[in-house]
């Protein structure tokens, strides 16, 4: 894309890790400006501390891998037993 000037736009159907993998992946390139997604209104959220979104941008977390903290209590909570 960035060879023949073209944007690009990913979508991401994913909801927690994958769609913050994705905005990362924007974030770094020159040639991506923008990430479509699905909004969803969850119960809880898997991160300790959820990105931020703001005025139509999100905040991307500056911590190590994709910045944010599995919160273990939500994934106990939820988790489906065989």
């Amino acid at each position: 894309a960035e060879v023949y000037n073209v944007r690009v736009a990913p979508h991401s159907p994913y909801f927690g890790p994958g769609l913050l993998a994705t905005a990362h992946l924007v974030a770094s390139t020159p040639w991506a400006e923008s990430v479509e997604y699905y909004y969803l209104s969850a119960e809880a959220s898997v991160f300790k501390t959820p990105p931020k979104l703001e005025k139509g941008f999100l905040h991307l977390p500056q911590g190590s891998g994709l910045g944010l903290e599995i919160d273990p209590n939500v994934i106990k909570q939820y988790r489906v037993s065989p």
